[in-house]
Order: C-alpha cells, then sequence, then structure tokens
C-alpha cells in the first residue's frame, strides 16, 4: 500500500499493482459516494471536511492520481468538478 502511494504503479509487481489499483479505485467510489451523499444534504459540515482532508492527502500521492487518472471518466461530472477544484 505503501509503496504504491508514494511510489506509484510503477514500484509494484503486476499482481501488486492489480490489487493497489482495485483497491484506491474502490477509494475513489466512496469519496464520489460521500460527495454525492454531502451534495443530498446527507453528510453534514463536520463530516464533510474529514472527508475532504482525507480526499487531499491522496491527491498529493503518485500512485493515488495515477489510479484517479485512469478512474475518471468513470466518475459523475460534479465529483469531477470537485477534483478539477482540489
Amino acid at each position: 500500500w505503501d509503496a504504491g502511494l508514494s511510489g506509484g504503479l510503477d514500484a509494484l509487481q503486476p499482481a501488486a499493482r492489480s490489487q493497489f489499483a482495485i483497491t484506491v479505485r474502490r477509494l475513489i467510489y466512496l469519496y464520489q459516494n460521500v460527495h454525492y451523499q454531502r451534495r443530498k444534504g446527507v453528510v453534514d459540515d463536520e463530516l464533510w471536511s474529514a472527508w475532504l482532508a482525507s480526499l487531499d492527502e491522496h491527491l498529493d500521492m503518485k500512485g493515488f492520481t495515477e489510479v484517479l487518472t485512469d478512474t475518471r471518466p468513470h466518475l459523475s461530472e460534479p465529483f469531477n468538478e470537485l477534483l478539477d477544484s482540489r
């Protein structure tokens, strides 16, 4: 996990690369889900700020952003707009 986040996909062996990408993709979809719930008024400011802080941390990590780049075409327009603003 740490090697993938800091070193990117090329730092991992093929099997680990696949597992890492799947895990990161699921995390991205979780962020998107919380963002959707925020837009619908289900997630309050306190919880949302914690999720944004976590997202911002991941956006600074090479491996996360590599998987995110491949995943963005499958994400909602509002979530992609949030990503662009970060």
